[in-house]
């Protein structure tokens, strides 16, 4: 009985390998290539591709938000940073919306002038190496908010230890968040159409007012449609033809944003991981002084409540003298850890000044450079901002001149 229990539980395998053998004798098998045809794809397909939404982003330059008295060491700012920063921002959260690849074109820009249908406008609150706190706000070119969201990021304290994330930027994984974010209301909105006419009429309100503003209803500086001309019509054309003209000059100053990046990233990633370590030494000194304050301050007060109840001990000689003892060991113990209080304070604000010697350091290393076309013919000169406002008054006399160019701009 036994033995037939073991063949039967044998059988399939025989089976199994003589069919194979069947199947490779001789070496007669003959595989099938090629890609299948479409009714097979059709039914056998199990997944589906995401969508990509076709509106097109504008990132301006971040809003640095430097006090008035500029130089502000209370709380780690530094004017030259903050503006370098305002610089690096942009590029990194542009960088993550593209890895998402599931959005239109993501350019950083100067300024919110260019034309675009949603923008995201971003201004640091905080920044000292170790705590990120941003404020993102996203409009669309109708000039509604769509969304806006506070974040506060942490530096992960093992971040500068991974050799994996040497030469990377330590506030990435806070961009990759605000990616995600940003996507995830982009996604939601349904009047695309209309936000890529408004945006096409808003530019062309900028070349000619008197030609296109019949087109757009303007209230408390928001923007409807009201119309839209023919696609044929040659002032339309022209319209499109100097906007390609535009999009290719902020294009190509993707590549001045990212030179920036590169070349302010070696002291950049320097300065923020020596302010990491003198930020967290800071934070567990100031702590450490906060604590002892508060336990000096515990212990006296139990000093002094001992010492009253020694006061009125009355004649009983052994109960004073028990309270005196006690208010004279917590009146020592509270001037003790007010000292250390005291001694940790010092320490915190040692730590402090390095972090600010590291931030001032970096702000003479980072003054602004004079950027320049070397074959512009209009001679655009000066920093980004600069150029782009040169730029833009070109564009009209562009318009004046231009031939709608021999491409489909559609």
């Amino acid at each position: 009985m036994k033995n037939l229990f073991t063949n039967l539980f044998l059988l399939p395998l025989v089976i199994s390998l003589i069919v194979q053998g069947c199947v490779t004798t001789n070496g007669s098998y003959n595989p099938v290539v090629g890609p299948k045809d479409s009714d097979f794809v059709k039914n056998k397909e199990n997944f589906k591709l995401e969508k990509k939404v076709s509106l097109n982003i504008a990132i301006p330059l971040f809003d640095p938000n430097i006090p008035n008295n500029q130089i502000n060491d209370r709380n780690f700012i530094w004017p030259e940073l903050r503006k370098a920063e305002a610089n690096r921002f942009p590029l990194l959260l542009k960088n993550s919306l593209d890895n998402l690849a599931t959005l239109g074109s993501v350019r950083v820009t100067p300024d919110p002038e260019y034309s675009s249908d949603v923008y995201i406008i971003g201004k640091i609150l905080k920044s000292d190496g170790k705590n990120l706190n941003l404020d993102i706000k996203i409009y669309d070119i109708t000039g509604k908010k769509i969304s806006s969201k506070i974040f506060k990021y942490k530096v992960e304290e093992t971040f500068f230890n991974d050799v994996r994330k040497k030469g990377r930027d330590a506030y990435e994984p806070a961009f990759d968040k605000i990616a995600k974010f940003v996507e995830k209301k982009i996604k939601r909105i349904r009047n695309t159409d209309k936000l890529k006419k408004v945006s096409e009429m808003r530019f062309a309100t900028n070349l000619n007012n008197a030609q296109f503003s019949q087109y757009l209803n303007v209230k408390n500086n928001k923007f409807n449609l009201s119309g839209f001309p023919n696609s044929e019509d040659p002032m339309l054309k022209r319209v499109r033809a100097v906007k390609y003209r535009d999009d290719l000059f902020i294009d190509n100053m993707q590549d001045v944003f990212s030179g920036f990046y590169s070349r302010s990233n070696p002291a950049y990633l320097d300065w923020q991981e020596k302010s990491f370590v003198e930020i967290s030494a800071y934070e567990k000194a100031r702590s450490k002084a906060t604590w002892n304050a508060i336990g000096g301050a515990v212990l006296i007060g139990l000093a002094a409540a001992a010492a009253g109840s020694a006061s009125n001990s009355g004649y009983d000689y052994d109960s004073a003298t028990a309270n005196t003892a006690a208010a004279v060991v917590a009146g020592a113990a509270g001037v003790a850890m007010f000292s250390n209080s005291a001694k940790a304070r010092e320490e915190s604000e040692l730590h402090k000044l390095s972090a600010i010697e590291f931030g001032q350091t970096y702000d003479l290393n980072m003054q602004p450079q004079v950027l320049e076309f070397n074959n512009e013919k209009k001679q655009l000169t000066g920093t980004v901002k600069e150029q782009f406002s040169q730029w833009r008054s070109i564009l009209k006399e562009i318009y004046e001149l231009e031939k709608v160019p021999d491409i489909n701009l559609m």
